[in-house]
């Protein structure tokens, strides 16, 4: 018996002292070891992380696997800007990286708008694309005083993420290894675990298990899913960065086209809170955190005397009814709780204050998801091609108003009217 309790007393340290010594070798590892030269992300000093460069000769600037040397999925841009050329910077998060070919990109829809849009004078237009999947707005602004402004846009638009901008604050992410592993979580037990290196690597282990398991579903839903086909899947996937690894986190991928997968579910569930018309403590807390970045990026442009527009991205959530009623369906909550129009509001009230135009798609996207145009890739929460022109058509517009001066009034457009 005096021997069963030592060794019982004796247990627990030893497994801590396992535990410490695994944690020291992983974190020895990782400082000593150089990532895989094809590892999809490096870090950056001002924005966080970016993605690793093509190498010279890979790809073409116009494929759609193409890095840039600065670390974006963008052709290259000349620091020297071109004469007679409005230079227009389009920072965010994946929406920004886009989940469809770069030709359909709203970015790249919104350059060739305003080639046909702009007055004679205003110059030929170049759009910037800066976005990386996972990034919060302190990204973008480390991004903007780094990499965009010796550029010298004439224009920053900022895309902000309505549900991942705002509840994805505490999931703060870095590069470890070439990989972007989240180090940060909403949950305090969860946030605490992950102060552990070694936990996070084998929590890293575990996801891209689950990864492998649904990657092809999701290639077979999106390939089965008429006309909504992503065209990343025309692409060679191994060389882009890990974006189901940010789906998962948030709560997405996997499912079907007519219900709502777990998944996808427990993604909207989070972002239900956004919308709640009661007081939420912790809700209001991370909209002073995002009011607080919003604010430094604000002032990263007014210290460059640069105007920026805030373009709010909507979930698909707030834009398909038949989607949002599904799914309090199925979480057994009333639509009278809650107001899906809230964030845009509060959005809308933070940019009027500091004189910063707002593009709200919102409208325009609704009145098309009501012609039965499905416009985001199911179960993802990016806009598919037929989203992607809408919204880079809308901004087009909204710039042009900007350049040329005008009412900001549009006439709801059909998807037959926007492909023109």
């Amino acid at each position: 018996m005096p021997s069963k309790r030592r060794f019982r007393l004796l247990l627990l340290p030893s497994l801590l002292l396992l535990l410490l010594l695994a944690e020291g070798a992983v974190r020895y590892f990782q400082a000593a070891v150089p990532p895989p030269e094809n590892s999809p992300y490096m870090a950056h000093p001002a924005a966080g992380y970016v993605l690793r460069p093509s190498t010279p000769g890979q790809y073409p600037q116009d494929h759609d696997n193409y890095v840039n040397p600065s670390g974006f999925r963008d052709r290259d841009h000349d620091p020297v800007k071109p004469p007679r050329t409005l230079r227009i910077l389009g920072i965010g998060d994946s929406h920004v990286y886009g989940d469809v070919a770069m030709h359909d990109n709203f970015l790249r829809v919104a350059e060739r708008k305003l080639a046909d849009l702009l007055p004679a004078d205003a110059g030929s237009p170049e759009m910037v694309m800066m976005g990386v999947p996972g990034w919060g707005i302190s990204n973008c602004t480390g991004a903007l005083v780094s990499e965009g402004l010796p550029l010298h846009p004439d224009l920053v638009v900022l895309a902000l993420s309505v549900g991942t901008d705002v509840t994805g604050i505490p999931i703060t992410a870095e590069i470890i290894q070439g990989n972007l592993q989240f180090t940060g979580s909403e949950d305090p037990l969860h946030d605490a675990l992950r102060s552990s290196r070694l936990f996070v690597l084998a929590e890293q282990i575990y996801l891209h298990r689950i990864m492998n398991s649904i990657r092809g579903a999701v290639s077979t839903l999106r390939g089965s899913a008429s006309g909504d086909a992503s065209a990343a899947e025309n692409r060679n996937d191994e060389d882009q960065p890990a974006k189901i690894d940010v789906a998962i986190e948030q709560g997405g991928a996997g499912g079907g086209t007519e219900g709502i997968s777990r998944g996808y579910l427990r993604f909207i569930s989070k972002q239900l809170p956004l919308y709640t018309l009661a007081d939420d403590p912790d809700i209001a807390e991370l909209w002073q955190l995002l009011e607080a970045e919003l604010t430094e990026f604000d002032a990263a442009c007014r210290g460059a005397d640069l105007p920026w527009m805030l373009l709010v991205v909507p979930e698909e959530i707030q834009v398909d009814r038949g989607l949002r009623l599904r799914a309090l369906d199925k979480l057994d909550v009333k639509a009278e709780a809650y107001d899906f129009g809230r964030p845009q509001k509060l959005l809308a009230a933070f940019a009027a204050d500091r004189g910063v135009p707002v593009l709200d798609p919102m409208p325009l996207l609704r009145d098309l998801q009501r012609q039965d145009s499905r416009l985001y890739i199911p179960e993802n929460f990016h806009w598919n091609e037929r989203g992607s022109l809408a919204a880079g058509s809308e901004l087009a517009a909204a710039i042009t108003e900007m350049v040329a001066g005008g009412s900001g009034e549009n006439d709801a457009f059909s998807l037959d009217q926007l492909e023109k």
